[in-house]
């Protein structure tokens, strides 16, 4: 997970998604989307030609770029815009389920700052939390008009970024989580060819939504990750592609 600080654009849409370690969180957001100010807002495109989703019915829908785009169940929905700063330009797509209930945000963008700070509650001297880990697999995020990047890693976990406290993630990484620990911060890093923008792609933390990504213990967590909504979801993270600018 990089450290690199990205803090004047991404507080705006993204850093709430960045603290997934550091607040709760289970299934059903109602978070209001980026904050109305923003300069700059338009629908995400639909795909000229979709690629192959996990179920015909399916819809793809791009970033205004076309750089990044994602596929999601016919009940569910999206809305996107992009952001511009004097720090860099985000371009991002909120995913809803049919409850609408924020499930995932994509977020792409060049430059901007980023970082935060995490509590060693349980003394180990390290920027590592508890987790179990429920999915790690390598996905090929890179579409025809790109060269392959380095491994772009989808995983889910529970996580406990505190004494008594269990939120449920699944998003991205540049490295592959592994055994029953977690990074206290998650910023949902995709691994991208060099010389591409940043993307991230992940649920979002439970401060979005009032803790409602938090779960009871790490059995909860697990007993989420057997539902058809987890499988969904786990689907329109693993559609994500990756192309040049139209």
């Amino acid at each position: 997970m990089t450290g690199a600080r990205r803090a004047a654009v991404l507080p705006l849409l993204v850093a709430p998604l960045l603290l997934v370690a550091c607040a709760g969180g289970a299934p059903a957001a109602t978070t209001a989307p980026p904050a109305s100010s923003a300069p700059a807002s338009a629908s995400p495109t639909a795909a000229a030609s979709p690629t192959a989703a996990p179920e015909a019915t399916w819809h793809r829908f791009s970033t205004e770029s076309g750089m990044a785009s994602v596929s999601i169940p016919p009940t569910w929905t999206v809305e996107g815009g992009a952001v511009a700063s004097d720090v860099g330009d985000v371009e991002w797509i909120w995913v809803r389920n049919s409850l609408q209930h924020e499930m995932a945000l994509l977020a792409i963008g060049n430059g901007g700052d980023r970082g935060g700070a995490c509590d060693d509650w349980d003394g180990d001297g390290t920027a590592f939390v508890p987790a179990r880990i429920h999915l790690v697999e390598e996905v090929d995020v890179t579409g025809e008009s790109l060269d392959d990047g380095p491994p772009a890693y989808l995983y889910a976990a529970t996580v406990q970024p505190a004494e008594g406290d269990f939120s449920f993630h699944v998003g991205y990484s540049t490295e592959r989580p592994e055994g029953d620990r977690m990074p206290c911060l998650t910023y949902d890093d995709v691994a991208v060819p060099e010389g591409y923008p940043w993307v991230t792609l992940g649920t979002p933390s439970a401060s979005m939504g009032g803790g409602l990504w938090q779960v009871d213990s790490f059995d909860a967590g697990a007993a989420y990750a057997e539902t058809e909504e987890y499988a969904a979801l786990v689907d329109v993270l693993r559609s994500l592609r990756l192309e040049a600018a139209r």
